[in-house]
């Protein structure tokens, strides 16, 4: 299988890239990206040709569609709808759209397998199809369809496109089938007839099978009472029938009054679950509001913090005075160190009277010694 893409006018558009790449045995993925130039784009044409591939070039089919018109009424165009929804162009394009195109065309894994289906109107054949393409803008071909090498010099031997049938005429044929369908709806409400009346069919029956000119007047008169009797009967069945269907639609018009008033209190208790919901939305709402303002209110710059915070320190320096004077301070100090001398004189002369009483209180037992 090959890909071709050729751009016939470089300054209209240009193909970025055009690959078909093998997934695995028998898929196959396309992806095509395609750089229009000169945007937007309003008026595209696509010629389509469907080819039977081999010696003999058949050609299938072979018709132009107005891609503008085309994306507005796809109905409008059976054979080009069912192209186009069988390769899946809305899902793996960007061409889903009606024109204007003002922006890049891309084609982005598009699956060809065996459950790519495109159901077109042909005799079913043993050998394979080709489809062609040819995109213009206005008149001029702006991307044709082309052909490998090999295939091109296969099919050139059969005859050019220019040889091909002329091209049908699609709308012309849609009116037709639209006439054949409404002439098809007519014959049907004429060939199904709706049953007769069954009292009327067994008055006729009676009426046929009774002969009335050998009877009396008063066997007439009993014939005719007979008959109405039948006739009252056969209505008053009807009337019975249409009182039962009309008690069952009574009890099913009751049985969704019932299920309505259900979904009605449903309905009024969420309703007031909502009212009661917005209530104290509103108020958090008005309380984030409020906390807002007051953050807003609050909010001060980081330089005029600082600023206020250094203002505070020296203010709180300024306003610092000692409890106590220092000449307090200065005279408990001298106090202080007075004690302490006394305090060294007195330990020291208490020492100095306790080492004279030890050496006196050793010399007296010296002699106490001595004259013993």
């Amino acid at each position: 299988m090959a890909l071709n893409c050729m751009s016939n006018d470089p300054t209209f558009m240009i193909f970025e890239h055009c690959t078909l790449k093998p997934i695995s045995r028998g898929v196959k993925e396309i992806s095509i990206s395609i750089k229009l130039l000169q945007i937007p784009i309003t008026n595209v044409t696509v010629r389509f040709e469907l080819r039977r591939r081999g010696i003999s070039n058949q050609l299938l089919y072979q018709f132009d569609v107005d891609g503008c018109h085309f994306m507005e009424a796809k109905r409008r165009n059976p054979i080009a709808n069912a192209v186009y929804k069988s390769m899946r162009l809305s899902t793996v394009s960007n061409i889903n759209h009606s024109c204007p195109y003002n922006h890049d065309i891309v084609i982005d894994h598009f699956r060809v397998d065996e459950n790519l289906n495109i159901y077109l109107p042909v005799v079913t054949v043993h050998e394979m199809n080709k489809i062609l393409s040819h995109w213009y803008k206005g008149d001029v071909c702006s991307a044709p369809g082309v052909l490998s090498t090999d295939e091109d010099e296969i099919l050139s031997a059969s005859g050019s496109i220019e040889d091909a049938e002329e091209e049908p005429d699609l709308d012309l044929a849609y009116d037709q089938l639209e006439a054949i369908m409404q002439r098809l709806k007519h014959l049907r409400g004429k060939l199904l007839l709706s049953p007769a009346d069954p009292c009327e069919l067994e008055l006729g029956t009676l009426s046929e099978a009774e002969d009335t000119c050998c009877l009396t007047p008063n066997q007439l008169m009993l014939q005719q009472l007979r008959h109405r009797n039948c006739m009252l009967r056969c209505q008053l069945q009807r009337q019975a029938q249409h009182l039962h269907s009309s008690r069952k639609q009574l009890k099913l018009l009751e049985s969704m009054r019932c299920q309505l008033n259900d979904r009605l209190q449903k309905m009024s208790a969420e309703l007031n679950a909502f009212d009661q919901f917005k209530m104290s939305a509103q108020h958090q709402f008005g309380l984030c509001i409020e906390r807002n303002e007051q953050i807003k209110a609050s909010k001060i710059d980081e330089f005029d913090f600082r600023r206020h915070v250094r203002d505070v320190i020296t203010q709180c320096h300024d306003k610092m005075s000692p409890l106590v004077p220092m000449r307090c301070h200065r005279q408990i100090r001298n106090n202080f160190s007075v004690e302490l001398l006394l305090i060294r004189v007195f330990l020291h002369t208490l020492f100095s009277n306790m080492v004279e009483d030890w050496s006196y209180c050793k010399k007296r037992q010296k002699l106490v010694i001595t004259i013993n």
